[in-house]
């Protein structure tokens, strides 16, 4: 017998069966007594952590309310106080918000009050939260029954203040108590077996699934409701932020969790569960447990048998491995199945082989093959199909800019994008096709599967919308755009060379256009190419040689009908080719960083127009001027507008600046603190072609913006079906909403100018009224006369 345990196979049989009997005995013998405490410390653990998400989303809910009370008691309607627009906005208003507010309410500072039923409802002046109000405080109320209507409700309210700042009034929105049944329904999770429900700070229950108990049970009195020693801790949950602990009732032992609400005055959330129902998991677990165990006995009693039976290979092959791979054999492998030493030993022999062809062959980071396995593999096809008279597509894929990418998430995350974007091309080529990284942000795949151009076309398409998925990494979300060039063996050269760098060329005419979009080779590329880098070489003596001028587009105030302003664009008039479009070199300029010295100059010649025309005496306006991304993101920004006012002696309330969302997203620490900063110089700040981008409410509360401008793309499509009418009402509605002026851009028709003086747009900019025009025709168009109707100005060409 002991010499039977000499074989490793008996050995690894013996200890394994002995090993899965013990550890399963163990299971099963400590799940049976801890059963029990687990799952009550799992209960009591989700308990209270869906009364606190419960707890924050009520408490969120309410802040939500406050904020947007208070947003209510600055609207010009109620800041007004007249009684009779007073009731048809609260009436308007509590329609649209009917699911969130019982009533809408105005008061006088007296407490006179009316609301959206009635226009003389009372007097409030004895209410708690109506002395808080005038106090100069935004308030929820304790519950109370409402004057009006005689239902159960808490109050929202916030000061009305007039423009000296004293408070003369309120405005307010009562909150049916009822309203709050929805929370507790979400958090409960089975009414046979539990009872949810909300406190204020006095015990007095405010919300439960059963609307006979609100205001009409607390938790400090016995009752049918509240047993003795549900009382006798009431002072607890009332006194201390969160906890749990268990009660004996009526109905048997409960265990009774509790969370404080914010942004409340004591409210608590309550949740009882009977200790019935965790007995039933229980005793269904230990049998689970039970039955789990008997089968790992069972099963680890079969794999240890099997894993035992495995018997080591003989040492002769893996001599015959070790000579094949010494003799330059990279695909040598060890055909090793034994689990002993004999069989570790050909496992890392593979592993060894593995890594070897990996960094051979393979791209470290990707896996995917390396540049000079893909050329060697595309070297052989293109003989093969230059023999067979068939084609063959390369395709170069570049993600556009990566490098922001590494900046703002760091190269950790920079490594993981091209990973995963490398794992995506890898499941759309075909298993006769190959993909490889190529260099750093760029990837490179051959089609010889017998593809037309067609095909190619569907598969490319196929390509950009996988790799435009969104890749989530550490709570990050990416968008990846990448740029696609493809050039044909039959058509664009036969040699992997040339046709590489076709594909190349396609590849950056792919990236200038637009992104995120796919070129086919042509000859007329590599010309166009060329005309692009000279003309980069054009812009950088443009400055110098005084080639750009600023032409200025007349700004209209929709309701006084006159100009009241106007936008700065910079414009390039190259003695080679004439005047070059704005989008043919502006690209140009921030890619090579002119973009600064240029814009500084656009600001300084701006200031000294606007400062000139005030001399003379035309009716001082303000001026906008478009900044670069490039530019606002320099530290010295800042300090380069301060010098360039100071030179040009123009007073910063007449300088507007226009950044785009973009800007403001970016960095938000870094870009409030410079919007901030020129705010408090005077100057204002625009949003340019809002809607477009990617804006939170939650920041613009933050920024000291003075208005927006919708982009001309909702405003030229107002005719037609679609969205752009309700974007456009939304935008105007939310930018008064926050104190903010509207602006439309690109008012080319009669049509569209109705429909934005609807709306309540503030100013509107457009082809209607006036292209932009040189500083000589817009003085002389000021000189004219102020008021101005549609089309007497110079029109579109």
């Amino acid at each position: 017998m002991l010499d039977g345990f000499k074989s490793i196979r008996k050995r690894f049989m013996f200890i394994g069966i002995i090993s899965i009997f013990l550890f399963s005995a163990i299971y099963v013998f400590s799940s049976s007594y801890l059963t029990t405490d687990i799952v009550k410390d799992l209960i009591s653990q989700d308990s209270s952590i869906s009364l606190k998400s419960h707890a924050n989303m009520i408490g969120n809910w309410l802040e939500e309310r406050i904020n947007e009370i208070e947003i209510y008691a600055n609207h010009p309607t109620i800041k007004s106080r007249d009684v009779n627009d007073i009731h048809e906005f609260l009436i308007t208003e509590q329609e649209k918000h009917h699911k969130k507010y019982l009533s809408l309410l105005f008061s006088d500072e007296e407490g006179n009050y009316q609301t959206n039923l009635y226009k003389e409802a009372g007097n409030i002046l004895d209410r708690e939260y109506f002395s808080q109000v005038m106090k100069g405080q935004s308030v929820l109320s304790n519950p109370i029954i409402a004057q009006s209507m005689g239902k159960e409700i808490c109050v929202v309210a916030a000061p009305i203040k007039d423009v000296q700042g004293e408070i003369v009034g309120l405005f307010g929105g009562s909150i049916d108590l009822n309203a709050f049944y929805s929370f507790v329904e979400r958090l409960q999770v089975d009414t046979k077996y539990e009872s949810t429900y909300i406190v204020d700070k006095a015990g007095e229950i405010i919300a439960h699934t059963n609307p006979n108990y609100i205001m009409k049970e607390n938790i400090r009195q016995s009752s049918e409701k509240v047993s003795q020693e549900m009382q006798e801790r009431a002072e607890e949950i009332l006194s201390i932020q969160e906890g749990s602990f268990v009660i004996n009732s009526n109905e048997g032992r409960r265990m009774v969790a509790f969370q404080q609400i914010p942004n409340t005055e004591g409210w608590r959330i309550v949740t009882e569960i009977s200790l019935k129902s965790l007995y039933q998991p229980i005793l269904k677990t230990r049998l689970a447990l039970g039955a789990i165990g008997l089968a790992l006995v069972l099963v680890g009693t079969v794999l240890a048998i099997v894993f035992a039976q495995k018997q080591s290979g003989p040492i002769v092959e893996l001599t015959e491995v070790f000579e094949r791979a010494t003799a330059g054999d990279l695909e040598a492998r060890a055909n090793i199945k034994y689990k002993d030493e004999i069989g570790k030993a050909g496992r890392s022999f593979n592993m060894m082989m593995d890594r070897m062809n990996e960094l051979t062959y393979y791209d470290a980071l990707t896996g995917l093959p390396n540049k000079q396995s893909f050329m060697d593999r595309l070297n052989k096809e293109l003989y093969k199909h230059k023999r067979e008279q068939k084609s063959l597509s390369v395709m170069i894929i570049s993600l556009n800019k990566f490098k922001q990418i590494n900046e703002a998430y760091g190269h950790n995350i920079g490594d993981y994008v091209l990973a995963k974007i490398a794992k995506r091309l890898r499941k759309n080529i075909g298993p006769q096709d190959m993909v490889s990284r190529l260099l750093g942000d760029e990837f490179i795949a051959f089609f010889s599967s017998g593809r037309d151009r067609r095909s190619i076309v569907a598969k490319t398409t196929e390509i950009l919308d996988s790799l435009s998925k969104v890749i989530i990494k550490e709570g990050h979300h990416i968008y990846a755009s990448v740029s696609i060039g493809i050039a044909f063996s039959s058509e664009d050269g036969q040699e992997a060379k040339n046709l590489i760098e076709n594909a190349s060329i396609a590849k950056s005419t792919a990236k200038y256009s637009e992104g995120n979009t796919y070129k086919i080779y042509h000859r007329d590329m590599r010309e166009r190419l060329k005309e692009r880098v000279n003309l980069s070489i054009m812009l950088h003596i443009a400055l110098e040689n005084k080639e750009y001028f600023i032409v200025y587009q007349p700004l209209v105030d929709v309701r006084k009908n006159q100009i009241i302003g106007a936008e700065a664009l910079l414009r390039w008039n190259s003695p080679h080719k004439g005047v070059i479009s704005p989008g043919a070199f502006i690209p140009l300029l921030e890619e090579s960083g002119l973009i600064v010295g240029v814009g500084e100059w656009v600001l300084r010649e701006v200031c000294r127009q606007n400062k000139l025309w005030q001399d003379e005496g035309l009716m001082p306006m303000v001026i906008s001027v478009n900044v670069s991304p490039i530019q606002f993101e320099r530290e010295d920004f800042v300090d380069r507008v301060k010098e360039v006012l100071k030179e040009t002696k123009l007073k910063a309330k007449y300088l507007q600046l226009e950044i785009t969302e973009g800007i403001a997203m970016q960095n938000t620490a870094d870009q409030l603190k410079k919007l901030h900063e020129l705010r408090n110089m005077g100057v204002k700040i625009a949003i340019d072609d809002f809607g477009t981008g990617y804006s939170s409410l939650s920041y613009f509360k933050e920024f000291p913006v003075s208005s927006l401008k919708i982009d001309q793309s909702f405003v030229q499509d107002i005719l037609k079906e679609g969205n752009d009418k309700a974007i456009i009402s939304a935008i105007i509605s939310m930018g008064h909403n926050l104190g903010l002026l509207t602006t439309a851009e690109g008012v080319e028709t009669e049509e569209q100018l109705e429909f934005i003086k609807e709306q309540g747009c503030d100013n509107v900019q457009g082809y209607l009224f006036s292209k932009p025009i040189t500083s000589e025709d817009f003085e002389k168009l000021i000189k004219y006369g102020k008021a101005i109707k549609p089309a007497i100005l110079p029109m579109k060409s």
